[in-house]
């Protein structure tokens, strides 16, 4: 155990209570064993604090919790990465989960990553009745924005307390920070499979239009694009008119269908 590195898990959360203690079991059932579970509550009055005190005096020794008022998820992430003691940190959002008890273990036995800054990987999606993969990117195409979803990622827990993410930033300072860290030649390494299990409907899905427009802006802060990567953006921003049009003039059974052969 002592040359196994401590992982420690973030879950931020606000009034959560109904998906809450599904993500806790993920991380819980992971036969990897160096591990802290730190919760970082905004102050729900839902009921979300009882399933986590619930859990705290069953499991004392790997969970810890706070629960006060934030400034949005990327300020409780920070907070997170500010209390916690591993040396790789992760963060999974309330109602989302680890796919399987074995990630931990199959990630951090792997020799092969002790050379590397942030390790990334695959998701599956939680759509209605189905699951969908969705694949990691090549990072040579970060200028498209993020290339993988944040509940696939491993980061050393110092680079996110050196870098901190952007509250200013609301929707895409994993996206930013990634950026920097790419930029600034820190060693990415892709494991390529599914790590999580997450639901759609995120802050990505739901604000789509608002999503490409701060990658965009985020991506110019530090990069210029040339002209093809411009006309990429104008065409992804027609696109996405597009979908969300489709998306509210269709019955939500036949959008399912199409998710699934198209996504």
């Amino acid at each position: 155990m002592n040359n196994k590195p401590l992982i420690t898990i973030v879950t931020v959360c606000f009034n959560a209570v109904n998906v809450i203690e599904k993500t806790i079991e993920s991380v819980l059932n992971q036969t990897y064993n160096n591990l802290e579970y730190l919760i970082i509550d905004g102050g729900s009055d839902d009921g979300t604090l009882n399933i986590i005190k619930e859990y705290k005096s069953k499991f004392n020794n790997k969970i810890s919790f706070i629960t006060e008022s934030d400034e949005g998820i990327y300020d409780a992430m920070n907070k997170g990465a500010n209390l916690a003691n591993g040396e790789w940190i992760y963060f999974l959002n309330a109602g989302d989960r680890l796919l399987n008890p074995k990630v931990l273990s199959t990630i951090f036995d792997n020799q092969n990553i002790s050379d590397f800054d942030l390790i990334y990987g695959d998701v599956k999606v939680e759509y209605n009745k189905f699951n969908k993969l969705k694949k990691a990117k090549p990072l040579n195409e970060l200028w498209k924005g993020m290339v993988f979803s944040h509940q696939a990622v491993f980061i050393r827990t110092k680079l996110i307390i050196n870098y901190q993410f952007n509250i200013e930033n609301n929707i895409v300072a994993d996206y930013e920070l990634v950026i920097n860290l790419y930029k600034d030649g820190y060693e990415f390494y892709y494991f390529e499979q599914p790590l999580a299990l997450i639901s759609c409907g995120g802050v990505s899905d739901i604000n789509r239009i608002e999503v490409i427009f701060d990658y965009y802006k985020t991506y110019t802060n530090y990069f210029k694009l040339n002209y093809v990567q411009k006309i990429y953006y104008l065409i992804n921003f027609i696109i996405n008119y597009i979908k969300i049009f489709i998306k509210k003039a269709i019955p939500n059974k036949l959008k399912y269908e199409i998710i699934k052969m198209i996504k």
